[in-house]
């Protein structure tokens, strides 16, 4: 029988406890540690995505592709748009006479230089003070694109003085065409008289 002495016996008791915590410790590390297979795959997913971002972030940089998101494109603009010269509005009238009256022999309107209203007096002249208005009402079809507009009016002397000739244009680029609802104005100036030339530009229906 061995005898120990109550030194020995506490420095054993001492030894041990430590033993027996330090193997509770390795137990719970090994419970709370993963898998080995949960170890690897978790590496694969980490490895797969930083070499997707690093090729994503080399596309970038060569233009390839780009992060900013591309917008909606709009709808396609028409293959042909109608073009009609709607009426010829006397804004001011200040002739020979005592009434101030011109006298109009000709209202004219082309479309990139093709004649679409051509309209003269039959017995020389139209009489028009303020507020009248020569009605056109004809269109015509073109394709979509730059157009250049012209109204032309002469305005009738009969005789007394020169006869006296307005012109005046406007060119509108494809984006201009449907502003305002297609609504555009030409304004003919002269001593004698102004008028308002009102167009509409709508989109045609003919395929």
């Amino acid at each position: 029988m061995i005898n120990l002495t109550r030194r020995q016996v506490f420095w054993l008791g001492v030894a041990v406890g430590t033993i027996a915590v330090i193997f509770l410790v390795l137990v719970l590390l090994s419970w709370l540690q993963p898998a080995p297979s949960v170890q690897t795959a978790l590496s694969e997913i980490k490895a797969t995505q930083v070499a997707q971002a690093t090729s994503l972030s080399a596309l970038e940089s060569s233009g390839t592709v780009t992060s900013t998101p591309t917008p909606l494109a709009g709808p396609p603009p028409p293959e042909k748009v109608l073009v009609t010269v709607e009426r010829f509005v006397c804004e001011m009238a200040d002739d020979e006479g005592t009434d101030n009256t011109v006298d109009m022999s000709l209202f004219q309107f082309a479309v990139n230089g093709n004649i679409l209203h051509n309209w003269t007096s039959t017995n020389g002249y139209q009489e028009m003070n303020e507020g009248d208005v020569h009605y056109a009402g004809e269109g015509i079809e073109v394709p979509y694109g730059q157009l250049v507009l012209k109204a032309t009016v002469i305005d009738n002397d009969r005789g007394i003085s020169e006869d006296e000739l307005g012109t005046s244009s406007l060119t509108l680029q494809p984006s201009q065409l449907l502003e305002n609802n297609g609504k555009h104005f030409l304004y003919i100036y002269s001593d004698d008289f102004r008028f308002r030339v009102e167009i509409t530009i709508a989109q045609s229906i003919t395929p």
